[in-house]
């Protein structure tokens, strides 16, 4: 009989040890759910305002690049305007062409190369040296009809470098002589 309450002591000693395990992981699970799904919850939000404020940033720096940009391309496009306007170039005698361009080049510093051509497309004189024919290039044919044209970008014919031109009518008088 002595073995029987032993038994039975044991018995229950297991099933209080069983019923404090569950109650235990029962505790635990209803405080580790409530933690999982604050700190889950936390996760989405804390990302989609990173995310939101990292696309923001990206916009606005784009933004002002964007300006920076055009900001950039008109300059350029007065600084061919003033180029065409000038007496030296509407002249479109050489040496008057070259002592103007050499003067603007050197002093923006900005451009590769500065170059007056003929209604023919051959440059009168080029900054580079190199005499080359521009009458295929579109920004030649839109500047000859009297636009001021900003080029897509193509391999320049003196450099082989990608370049962009700014190409401007030279008039004189009522009619275009040329294209800087």
């Amino acid at each position: 009989m002595s073995g029987s309450v032993a038994r039975k002591g044991q018995d229950a000693a297991r099933r209080g040890r069983s019923l404090r395990s569950k109650l235990l992981v029962a505790f635990l699970a209803l405080s580790l759910l409530p933690l999982i799904a604050a700190t889950s919850i936390a996760f989405v939000v804390g990302y989609t305002a990173l995310h939101q404020g990292t696309v923001s940033a990206l916009e606005q720096t784009v933004e002002l690049q964007a300006q920076a940009l055009d900001s950039w391309i008109a300059e350029r496009r007065q600084d061919m305007e003033t180029v065409a306007d000038t007496a030296r170039v509407r002249s479109m005698e050489p040496a008057q062409v070259a002592d103007a361009l050499n003067q603007y080049h050197q002093m923006w510093g900005t451009y590769e190369t500065m170059f007056v051509a003929g209604p023919d497309g051959m440059t009168i004189y080029n900054t580079d040296q190199i005499t080359v024919s521009v009458a295929d290039r579109a920004y030649f044919k839109q500047a000859m009809q009297g636009q001021l044209v900003v080029s897509d970008p193509v391999i320049s014919k003196g450099t082989g470098n990608v370049i962009v031109a700014i190409a401007a009518p030279i008039r004189d008088k009522d009619k275009i002589v040329g294209v800087a």
